[in-house]
């Protein structure tokens, strides 16, 4: 096998934004013996996600960001996310949201997608791209389904009301299940989660942290 020009634009990358030393770069070509796959294996493994993202952000002209910092700008409106199918938005790893000035940015895995990016631009005009994980815009997918938009709150009952008392309804166990999983995915700074069904109706639950799948207990 060779290396291919997009494998050799990847090792160029990271160098070039100071993600990986030249003396470790060189370590690795030569650990592939000319095996693209392999390199672009262990370049992903060696280099932490985020600086990768944010270092092709940078040469694309997107803003980069991490959708579970302390500080990103953006929040999920559900009055937005509503205006597209959650299926596409599943597919196409890409979530529209609002910045701080109200404008709309569609956070996207793969910008090169030139098709995605027109069927948003004719649903918001002047919107913006950004590039995320494609872990973090699953993870964030998940959530806004599972999670219940409240409206504002009213003032409670007085003490002479007469409503009835109604009992809260059980929380759906899948549910709970699947919030505690990306829960601790994010608290683990993971960019994926693979589940796994077996033959024997067991399930494998493994994160991807730095490049590597972990296995986690499911």
């Amino acid at each position: 096998m060779t290396t291919t020009d997009t494998e050799r634009a990847l090792a160029a990358l990271a160098l070039d934004h100071h993600l990986l030393s030249p003396e470790r770069a060189v370590t690795l070509i030569d650990a592939a013996a000319g095996d693209g796959p392999r390199l672009v294996r262990s370049l992903l493994a060696e280099i932490p996600e985020a600086g990768l993202l944010a270092a092709l952000a940078q040469e694309l002209g997107l803003d980069y960001y991490d959708l579970y910092g302390t500080h990103t700008g953006l929040r999920v409106d559900q009055g937005v996310l509503n205006q597209v199918p959650m299926p596409f938005l599943r597919t196409h790893s890409a979530i529209p949201m609002l910045n701080e000035d109200d404008q709309v940015v569609v956070v996207v895995a793969n910008p090169a997608d030139l098709d995605l990016r027109t069927h948003f631009a004719t649903l918001f005009p002047g919107l913006k791209i950004g590039l995320a994980a494609r872990g973090q815009i699953q993870a964030k997918l998940a959530l806004s389904t599972s999670m219940v938009f409240l409206e504002p709150e009213t003032p409670l009952a007085t003490a002479t009301s007469t409503a009835p008392l109604v009992a809260p309804t059980p929380r759906n166990p899948l549910v709970a299940w699947v919030d505690n999983v990306l829960e601790t995915a994010v608290a683990q700074n993971t960019s994926d989660v693979h589940l796994e069904f077996n033959g024997d109706g067991t399930m494998l639950l493994r994160f991807r942290i730095d490049g590597v799948l972990r296995l986690h207990p499911s």
